[in-house]
């Protein structure tokens, strides 16, 4: 799970390790609390605040942060026998309601699974169950099944995505839910809203094919992207700025700038077979992608970090390794002291094409990589700036 907050801050969740924090891009990450945690899901508000859901093997939590992730306050918790959690995701709204929705197993068979979703009325303070369990569709009673998705459409219509029951709505903060209409019979396995209020859907099961509606719901159509069987998606997101769709599958990453009408592979820089589970972005429009045992990458700039404790005695811009290099290099720097980084590409005609970060940075050593897949063959530069110091090496690419 990963999010961004309103400083351009980025959070990242690990599964019983706890959630981490990186103030420069993801280029170095810090521990942010919940240690230990099963954590699953985790958002932000639009007023700043930072949610979390998790679970042990007898309880549903909620945490809070109000502090930039430095110190956590549990806001719910729920006790469920049997319990692990999957999935699960917030919605916000600007009038103080927030809703969360997750599965749970309810026993000890397999499948024995159902949906819940949780609703607060007073901007994250407290917390009321509201639950999917025990709806009946065509007669038979169900249990909800998976569920890991939430969209607030318009109207106070809010949809929820269920393996169960596919798409549903509820227009009365869920004591109340219908059918969504979606034309197949299939598992939700992402939803998202664009500016323009389209909404998007990713199924499972009966094709896996994305859907739109620009109705608020009233009706849905295929978009231009269906997928083999093997290839589920995994997250839909969107970046309002300017309106580009990115679709996350168990192996690629879609975009799509006509509202899905047509979509691009942008797998570059991902390590193969990298499987993206969620994805968000800053404000400024840099997207990130949460992976399964793989890290955190960003569009464009793939970023692997090392750092050094040790504090050097003198600032250095190493040469990169390896040397020549075809297509990924390392770029390491050492630091005397904290300040900011610049660190920049330029070709043989001395021409600056990439910004590869601009940070503040400790001291210490640091290393990231540079990923040159999209450029020919050819002698490269890269530079440093900082306050105290400037240098210039240069690199060899060859393919």
């Amino acid at each position: 799970a990963i999010t961004v907050d309103s400083s351009g801050n980025i959070f990242a969740a690990r599964w019983a390790v706890g959630i981490f924090k990186s103030t420069n891009g993801g280029v170095s990450w810090n521990s942010s609390g919940l240690a230990g945690k099963r954590i699953f899901s985790i958002a932000t508000s639009p007023d700043g605040k930072i949610y979390a859901f998790a679970t042990t093997t007898s309880t549903i939590e909620i945490f809070r942060s109000t502090d930039g992730g430095t110190t956590w306050t549990g806001v719910f918790s729920e006790t469920r026998s049997n319990n692990s959690a999957f999935g699960g995701g917030f919605e916000f709204t600007h009038n103080g309601k927030i809703y969360a929705i997750n599965s749970v197993t309810l026993g000890p068979t397999i499948g024995d699974v159902g949906a819940f979703m949780y609703l607060s009325t007073d901007n994250g303070i407290s917390w009321s169950n509201r639950d999917l369990v025990g709806l009946t569709f065509n007669g038979v009673r169900q249990r909800g099944g998976l569920t890991k998705c939430l969209v607030l459409g318009s109207e106070g219509k809010l949809f929820a995505g269920t393996s169960d029951m596919t798409l549903l709505y509820t227009t009365n903060d869920g004591n109340n839910w219908l059918s969504a209409g979606i034309p197949v019979s299939a598992y939700v396995l992402g939803l998202t809203k664009d500016a323009d209020g389209n909404i998007y859907t990713g199924l499972a099961g009966d094709g896996n094919n994305l859907f739109i509606s620009t109705n608020n719901g009233a009706s849905w159509e295929f978009t231009g992207l269906q997928l083999p069987f093997f290839d589920l998606i995994e997250d839909i997101h969107i970046i309002n700025n300017n309106n580009t769709l990115y679709v996350a599958t168990q192996f690629n990453i879609f975009k799509s700038t006509d509202a899905g009408i047509t979509f691009d592979t942008i797998n570059t820089g991902l390590p193969e077979n990298a499987s993206v589970l969620t994805l968000t972005n800053t404000s400024n429009g840099n997207l990130f992608g949460g992976t399964l045992a793989n890290g955190v990458h960003t569009l464009g700039t793939p970023l692997g970090f090392m750092q050094n404790n040790s504090i050097p005695d003198a600032f250095i811009l190493h040469q990169n390794h390896p040397n020549p290099f075809n297509p990924i290099t390392k770029i390491r720097f050492s630091m005397l002291k904290a300040g900011n980084v610049r660190l920049t590409i330029y070709d043989a005609s001395g021409r600056e094409f990439q910004e590869i970060v601009n940070s503040d940075f400790n001291a210490g050593t640091h290393e990231l990589n540079w990923d040159a897949s999209s450029y020919s063959s050819g002698i490269y530069f890269y530079r440093i700036e900082t306050d105290d110091f400037t240098a210039t090496k240069k690199m060899i690419l060859v393919k």
